[in-house]
């Protein structure tokens, strides 16, 4: 908006110029809006129902005025005095420009916040334990401790000063999805587009959309009075960099500033208004079709990383147990000398009976044969049955189950099985294809090209290798014990300037 080039960069650019223009040129040209010349006036005091003419020659003054030293508190358009903009023309230019640019500056930086929320996008400011324990909201909104440590809600008062506001450690802000959902149907535009699955065709044996994945089918199959209404919602949540009340700007974070398994008490509030939309529904007005309708809404999966994944689900996807899908039953070992978790030779029990693969003995494993035959993954109500006697976090928040750790990797029972379609669902947990590209992308390129301390491939990897593995090129020389024999993948100094170049 601001020519930020021009002295004090009170000027506008002439992008800012031109869209106000086009704008005004579009309003005048719907009739439905419109009285005579006059077009109606963005304003939140009159509620958008006042007309006025519009000033098509605030933009035809010289480009560098001074506006507005004194602008009026109250941002309303209509509020502004005839003498409200004193400000001084450059060039001699006509103060209407002045009074213009005023107007819309004002309208920008006065009504924003209040425009926003009178759109429909509200935002629920709901204190939290400053350990992420609870939340203080329904049975707790008036709890000025934690009840299961004590701890106080509100920071320490600052003297006897009796303006004092009390102030809490931690407060979560949520933004309620049922406001969100209604406008995507109050424009033609959007609501169009929420139907396209509908009206596309999709070639044959190809998947251009989730509405042609199989768990989506599925879905439609188990739920046939939620599929008959094709303009219901379903959703997707994404949980990268969530921080329940971190804010960016902050010198310091309030804690917790990843909340780790107790994500589920900040979740607590979409939990119940997906029930809500589930149950009961909302009703929307469907600007396409010009009709209202009752719009429920469904949670079809998690979007994340592997690490976010463990705290949306049950399962900790750390260790030799990591595997949230198969848990226990890997052949995933510790290193002996690196320490670290490995999944190698995991994948030869999902090859079929008589592959040459499972008789090897020397590219995989040395000596050993695959024979053992991959069980079916577990469905929902099979995971629904292994931790529905573990408590949830909203109850226990900081006590891990019994056996954790050495008979499972259960953190909890998540919030998500309060959904009363979870354990239908084929899939609850997706991972994010782009953060595992990047994760894969960074360490196979910082080994290949030798980058030292940022390598999988060091010392303690080529002593391990020697112990599990037939790779004798790749071995210690025991002669030179600190000296790593160069492996193929590794580049020389000339491709690794190609590389670069």
């Amino acid at each position: 908006m601001y020519n930020k080039n021009l002295p004090g960069r009170v000027g506008l650019t002439p992008e800012f110029e031109d869209g106000v223009k086009t704008f005004i040129k579009w309003a005048k040209g719907q009739r439905r809006y419109i009285d005579g010349d006059k077009i109606r006036f963005p304003c939140r005091k009159f509620k958008n129902t006042k007309f006025g003419t519009p000033d098509e020659d605030y933009f035809e003054a010289p480009s560098v005025p001074q506006v507005l030293e004194e602008p009026t508190p109250t941002g309303h358009i209509e509020d502004v005095p005839a003498d409200a903009t004193r400000s001084r023309s450059v060039d001699g230019g006509p103060s209407s420009y002045c009074y213009g640019v005023a107007r819309t500056i004002m309208m920008i930086q006065g009504c924003t916040k209040k425009l926003v929320k009178d759109l429909g996008l509200p935002v629920e400011k709901i204190h939290a334990c400053k350990n992420g324990c609870i939340l203080y909201w329904k049975d707790y909104i008036d709890l000025e401790y934690c009840k299961f440590y004590g701890d106080t809600r509100y920071k320490p008062s600052r003297g006897r000063d009796p303006h004092w506001k009390k102030s809490p450690y931690a407060v979560l802000r949520y933004l309620p999805i049922t406001p969100r959902l209604q406008r995507l149907y109050s424009s033609r535009s959007p609501a169009e587009h929420m139907m396209w699955r509908v009206t596309h065709q999709t070639k044959e044996e190809s998947m251009c959309h989730p509405f042609d994945a199989k768990a989506w089918k599925h879905f439609d199959r188990m739920y046939l009075d939620f599929a008959e209404e094709s303009r219901n919602a379903r959703l997707g949540l994404c949980t990268d960099g969530f921080a329940p009340h971190v804010h960016v700007s902050d010198d310091v974070n309030p804690r917790p500033s990843n909340p780790k398994r107790l994500i589920d008490v900040y979740l607590e509030p979409l939990i119940e208004e997906l029930l809500q939309l589930w149950h009961v529904g909302v009703r929307v007005y469907d600007h396409a079709l010009d009709r209202a309708f009752i719009m429920r809404a469904a949670l079809m999966w998690t979007v994340n990383d592997l690490l976010t994944y463990r705290m949306v689900s049950e399962w900790s996807t750390a260790g030799v147990m990591g595997c949230p899908v198969y848990m226990d039953d890997t052949r995933a070992f510790h290193l002996q000398l690196g320490r670290k978790a490995c999944y190698f030779d995991c994948h030869r029990q999902f090859l079929l009976a008589h592959h040459s693969y499972r008789r090897n003995k020397k590219a995989f494993t040395k000596n050993r044969i695959e024979n053992k035959v991959a069980r079916p993954s577990l469905i929902g109500d099979q995971i629904l049955d292994r931790v529905v006697n573990i408590s949830p976090v909203i109850e226990m928040p900081l006590s891990l189950p019994d056996g954790y750790g050495s008979d499972h990797k259960w953190t909890k029972k998540s919030i998500f099985w309060d959904l009363p379609y979870w354990s239908t669902l084929l899939i609850r947990h997706n991972l994010d294809v782009m953060q595992i590209k990047k994760n894969v992308f960074d360490n196979v390129f910082n080994t290949v090209m030798g980058i030292k301390g940022k390598r999988k491939d060091n010392m303690n990897a080529r002593r391990d290798l020697k112990i599990i593995f037939n790779r004798s090129e790749l071995e210690l020389d025991e002669r030179r014990p600190n000296v790593m024999p160069k492996a193929e993948y590794m580049l020389g100094k000339e491709q690794k300037r190609r590389v670069c170049e």
